[in-house]
């Protein structure tokens, strides 16, 4: 786990401005606003020239969901940096030099009479370095994403951008704005950032605020395609996503003693509706639907099986605050229990 760096976006800038080389880094268990909103960052430096890492890539179906405004993206190829170490005080090294066979790079050096000994060498390797790495949507990065693949800079350039008073499209929206051009420029910035707006406020239903209806205004005028947009979100709604929002719902009950509506789906459920990738953002997807067609309680927990049978949990407070992903857990049974002694002492 990297520090927590939250700043200011005129402070944010003042960092990527003296940047070359950036990584956009999503949080463990990422929404899809925060995807849309790194594209959107991700075209922005590229604009300026700037070379930049995505890690994690964006997964499949997300891409094939906003295909006609996200690019297909490929991390520029990474390098390590190899270093031979010699001891100066041991080695009375007099040349350095290389040649090159069919197969072979040869360093050839050439020391004094004390020679060289193999157990006295050292060997190295660095992997790529980076100006500076922002995470997006949340402060918990799975270090697995670029383990071994870059090398971090200073604490103080690793930078966090989460939502709190304002959207993380507003925030977003902010740092890009910094810059005149920006989002005027023929690209598809206001497009990915009404989307994600559009996905934060779940459709100006929650969480609305001047802010994000007058950042609404300014990505339409930009030229935001909101019918595209609408209709992209509305996929969603397919056949199977009813069936399981249907299973779900059917599995959905109420604990008054702890405030808390909760869902429970199996893998039968996933599999007699013909879902075959059960990801968070799918969880999230049921989850956010359901809040919205039954009574509410302060704390929703959706408890989900995967296909190896271990079960999951999502908890998601009365302001939307979805909380970390918990598990695995043997069965349905040892995670309610997990989870309602976990409740019993925060509320």
């Amino acid at each position: 786990m990297v520090g927590m760096n939250i700043m200011k976006s005129e402070k944010i800038q003042e960092i990527i401005n003296k940047a070359g080389s950036i990584a956009l880094v999503l949080g463990e268990n990422p929404k899809e606003q925060d995807i849309l909103t790194r594209e959107a960052l991700k075209i922005f430096f590229q604009n300026k020239g700037w070379i930049i890492y995505l890690f994690p890539e964006n997964p499949e179906d997300i891409k094939n969901k906003w295909s006609p405004i996200l690019n297909n993206y490929k991390n520029p190829s990474l390098s390590n940096e190899i270093s031979v170490r010699f001891p100066k005080n041991r080695f009375n090294i007099k040349e350095i030099g290389y040649e090159e066979d069919e197969e072979f790079l040869i360093l050839k050096i050439l020391a004094g009479d004390s020679g060289i000994e193999k157990s006295s060498i050292i060997f190295g390797s660095k992997p790529t370095a980076i100006d500076a790495l922002i995470c997006l949507g949340s402060t918990n990065i799975n270090p697995d994403y670029f383990q071994d693949k870059i090398s971090l800079p200073e604490e103080e350039k690793i930078i966090f951008v989460i939502p709190d008073n304002k959207t993380l499209s507003e925030k977003i929206f902010e740092i890009i704005q910094t810059n005149e051009t920006g989002t005027t420029e023929k690209n598809n910035i206001p497009d990915l950032l009404f989307a994600s707006l559009l996905l934060e406020t779940n459709n100006f239903k929650n969480g609305v605020t001047e802010g994000s209806l007058d950042l609404a205004h300014r990505l339409l005028s930009l030229g935001a395609n909101k019918k595209f947009i609408d209709e992209a979100i509305k996929k969603e709604f397919s056949l199977s996503f009813a069936q399981i929002l249907g299973r779900t719902l059917a599995r959905t009950r109420l604990n008054e003693s702890l405030q808390s509506n909760w869902a429970f789906i199996s893998k039968k459920d996933f599999e007699k509706a013909c879902i075959k990738n059960i990801d968070t953002l799918l969880i999230r997807r049921i989850t956010r639907e359901i809040i919205e067609i039954i009574p509410r309680q302060p704390i929703f927990v959706t408890l989900w099986e995967d296909k190896e049978n271990n079960v999951w949990t999502l908890l998601t407070t009365e302001e939307k605050n979805e909380k970390e992903v918990a598990g695995p857990y043997k069965s349905f049974s040892e995670a309610e229990l997990k989870i309602q002694q976990m409740l019993k002492e925060i509320i």
